[in-house]
């Protein structure tokens, strides 16, 4: 099946995360590597900014590996929807208590495990870390009726494509890869009928010269800032 298809066929945040999840837990991979030597930051993959943090990461257990990642960045698990989705499910570890590290390096190897094993991921974290911006109010914590309330404006304050008709060459990428078909091509450049748009940003990714940018709303920079990991 396509990416676009998936994104189609569960097209919130939460359905997509679960989605991921499920694949993830059928899978079930014998060990699960990850390549931080020079990671990426900002909106890629097509348009991110290459960061040297010199690690590399593993894990017999894939939920784990992502969750120690979290935590090295200062991002508590609820902070990605994946491990949010992880979390109800069962899946990794459901607290730093149950996190164990082994960091090894020139010098030599040390193990730590719960709150003294985040304290070593971020001492080996990188200075700073550019995160993205929420799209959607998913990762909002707490009940009651704040929550309904946002939950009720959540459309006002959905993030959504924009063009840049400057950069834009019409190549049509944005088109062929819209999974809800929401993109067409007007006379001045792309044209993006936000009533079927998903939110899953393809055209963004995708675009080759970075002509699409996300537009958030006003109230949307209000309740979320600017999120950057820290060590």
């Amino acid at each position: 099946m396509l990416k676009t298809e998936y994104h189609m066929n569960q097209p919130t945040v939460t359905a997509f995360s679960d989605a991921l999840v499920d694949l993830a837990r059928f899978l079930a991979p014998r060990l699960s590597v990850m390549d931080a030597i020079l990671a990426m930051e900002g909106p890629g993959p097509s348009h991110g900014r290459p960061k040297h943090v010199g690690l590399l990461l593993g894990s017999t257990d894939p939920f784990s590996l992502d969750y120690a990642v979290a935590r090295m960045l200062g991002v508590g698990p609820q902070g990605f929807t994946t491990l949010a989705a992880a979390l109800r499910k069962g899946c990794g570890p459901q607290s730093d208590a149950e996190l164990e590290v082994v960091v090894a390096s020139p010098a030599g190897t040390q193990a730590a495990a719960g709150g003294e094993a985040v304290e070593l991921l971020r001492h080996v974290a990188p200075p700073s870390f550019e995160l993205l911006e929420p799209e959607n109010l998913a990762g909002l914590h707490g009940r009651g009726w704040v929550r309904r309330a946002l939950r009720a404006v959540q459309p006002l304050l959905r993030a959504r494509p924009a063009v840049d008709e400057a950069s834009c060459t019409r190549c049509a990428a944005c088109i062929r890869h819209c999974p809800a078909k929401a993109v067409t091509m007007g006379p001045a450049g792309p044209r993006f009928e936000l009533d079927r748009c998903i939110r899953c940003f393809c055209c963004q990714e995708l675009c080759p010269r970075g002509a699409i940018r996300i537009c958030r709303p006003w109230g949307s920079r209000l309740i979320y800032g600017r999120p950057t990991g820290r060590a």
